[in-house]
């Protein structure tokens, strides 16, 4: 709901436009234009379900991100090696002219 709440005692009763559907509403400041001064309430977010959710799915990325580590790290060390080649028979052709 995006109008300021008054009252933010969100009820399922009978809501102003008649309808008794289970709906959770409730007192809005009215916006210009002759908006309603009621509105359907949205769900609270509940932190600790989101926290544990995005644990949930972050243990599941460490295997793709442990294995990504490692070719990381082996791609690495091979241009390590090439460079320290490169350098050296750079060096070598320098000795020799």
């Amino acid at each position: 709901m995006s109008k300021k709440i008054i009252n933010n005692n969100c009820v399922t009763t009978k809501a102003p436009n008649g309808k008794v559907d289970g709906k959770e509403w409730c007192k809005v400041d009215p916006k210009e234009g002759g908006s309603p001064d009621w509105g359907y309430c949205t769900e609270l977010l509940d932190y600790d379900k989101a926290r544990l959710k995005a644990i949930e799915l972050l243990k599941a990325e460490v295997p793709e991100i442990r294995k990504i580590n490692t070719e990381m790290k082996k791609v690495l060390s091979e241009g390590v090696q090439l460079l320290k080649t490169n350098t050296m028979g750079d060096a070598q052709e320098t000795i020799n002219t």
